[in-house]
């Protein structure tokens, strides 16, 4: 399988109106769990993490698990993390 790059990293839940919209599905996950199975983390505030990968199994909009390519999420699973507030 293929896979694209890009320097974004999305959130689990696309945003209408200020709210995520969960009703729509996730969007394809593009963090990269490359260290160890961890993904360094920059946070707004200026410190960083190394966070490991959320279980996440489903398909992604090319019919490919983004697990198996060592993409995905961070827990929890929702926006939180990345809203500014």
């Amino acid at each position: 399988p293929y896979y694209l790059e890009y320097s974004f990293a999305e959130p689990p839940y696309f945003v209408f109106n200020g709210q995520p919209a969960t009703g729509w599905g996730y969007a394809s996950p593009s963090i990269h769990f490359r260290h160890r199975g961890k993904a360094n983390v920059g946070w707004v505030d200026g410190h960083i993490t190394s966070e490991e990968v959320a279980l996440f199994e489903e398909e992604n909009i090319y019919g490919v698990k983004s697990c198996d390519m060592m993409l995905g999420w961070f827990e929890p699973i929702d926006n939180t993390p990345f809203d500014l507030k």
